[in-house]
């Protein structure tokens, strides 16, 4: 097996490259090809999940994605590509169920982490964008930028002192930066008796 992976490597890297060329036909013949010689590499059936749902054969693109989470079940990065899928084939309460899921696992990968931030927000799954950042920023603690976007979420959910407190730690990372001081300035306009939270939720809603 040892003997056969650079084979597989260096194949698989054909195919992402004919993927980045928009040469879908070839792609998907050679990674069918190489998911012949070794039908138990995962990351050949995730790239057949991605080109399958690239042009739209959400059907195909499901069934190889659960293959390869069978065959590597502890790459995260293939379980968030399903998130992705299920949402975009128009189930996300199983999409958001395995999100969730996704983010009950000690994740140590930042743009992981940050993508299924981004991906919660635009589902309003407030709380679960605070956990991502928080999460994020335990691996990157001075990290000025996630400082800031985990005091908007917090911000979102009605924390004003939180927001202030991660504003402030994110101001001595870059005394200079416009977006901290604006985001500052925000919150002085706001108090626990009155913010616009709920007026953001309902317009939101």
């Amino acid at each position: 097996m040892q003997q056969n992976l650079p084979s597989q490597t260096q194949r698989l890297q054909q195919v992402h490259h004919q993927i980045n060329s928009n040469q879908f036909e070839q792609a998907w013949e050679g990674c069918l090809n190489l998911i012949r010689e070794f039908p138990k590499f995962g990351d050949a059936w995730m790239t057949k999940s991605f080109i399958a749902d690239r042009v739209g054969h959400y059907d195909d693109a499901l069934v190889s994605i659960n293959k390869a989470i069978r065959l590597e079940p502890r790459q995260l990065g293939f379980k968030l590509h399903k998130v992705m899928l299920l949402e975009r084939m128009g189930q996300l309460k199983k999409s958001l169920k395995l999100g969730q899921e996704l983010l009950k696992i000690n994740i140590k990968d930042k743009r992981l982490l940050t993508t299924l931030a981004s991906y919660f927000n635009k589902h309003q799954q407030f709380r679960a964008v605070e956990m991502c950042y928080r999460k994020a920023l335990e691996l990157e603690p001075n990290s000025q930028e996630i400082q800031l976007y985990l005091a908007n979420a917090v911000l979102f959910l009605g924390d004003v002192d939180a927001a202030k407190e991660l504003a402030d730690k994110a101001l001595r990372g870059n005394v200079f930066d416009c977006d901290v001081y604006f985001f500052k300035s925000s919150l002085t306009k706001q108090s626990h008796s009155n913010n616009n939270i709920v007026e953001l939720k309902a317009f939101i809603a």
